[in-house]
């Protein structure tokens, strides 16, 4: 009889260490379980956030900063500068200035030169171009005319004022005082006159 009553209490026993374990490894596991809510919970310290936001501030200033501009630049080629313009920015440069039609005058383009003490013209084509020179006007002196033959320079001078009618213009490059003036667009013959400021 008595080697029962001790069974049963060491049964009790065993179910009681039992239940205890189970407990204790129980909590163990409920206080990992808070320690990684805590520190999941846990606010990230303000100078975490300001190095996030330096780096993500860094990265595309020093992409653009390595391409070599802001996304928006677009390079620009520098303005071509007028005949006006030369002779204003450069004062030792003629001035150069295209003048409406004047009645009683030749037809052609007119163009009025100042800060020069004479006139001079240069005439040169790829291909063959016929061409006149007068002074004054079409009725005035004759200088100089022929054709235009491929590397060769005709260069005329007056003091005053120079006439010259082109049959090809847009095969000839003319020059006034060592500034082009643009033929390129005029396939019939055209006529220029070139004269000093009075």
């Amino acid at each position: 009889m008595e080697s029962r009553w001790e069974d049963i209490f060491r049964a009790m026993v065993d179910m009681e260490q039992k239940s205890s374990s189970q407990q204790i490894s129980s909590q163990f596991v409920s206080r990992r379980k808070k320690h990684a809510q805590k520190i999941k919970k846990k606010p990230v310290p303000w100078f975490g956030w300001l190095g996030v936001a330096l780096v993500a501030l860094a990265i595309p200033v020093g992409f653009y900063a390595f391409k070599g501009g802001s996304p928006n630049q677009v390079t620009k080629s520098p303005p071509v500068p007028t005949e006006m313009e030369i002779g204003k920015s450069n004062p030792s440069r003629p001035e150069i200035e295209l003048q409406p039609h004047s009645e009683g005058k030749d037809s052609g383009e007119q163009y009025r030169l100042g800060n020069v003490g004479k006139v001079e013209v240069s005439l040169s084509s790829k291909s063959s171009a016929s061409f006149k020179v007068y002074r004054g006007s079409s009725k005035g002196t004759p200088l100089k005319e022929g054709k235009l033959s491929a590397n060769n320079v005709e260069k005329i001078e007056d003091k005053k004022e120079l006439y010259v009618t082109i049959e090809n213009p847009d095969q000839v490059q003319l020059k006034v005082n060592g500034i082009q003036i643009d033929t390129s667009n005029t396939k019939s013959a055209q006529s220029y006159r070139f004269f000093l400021v009075d």
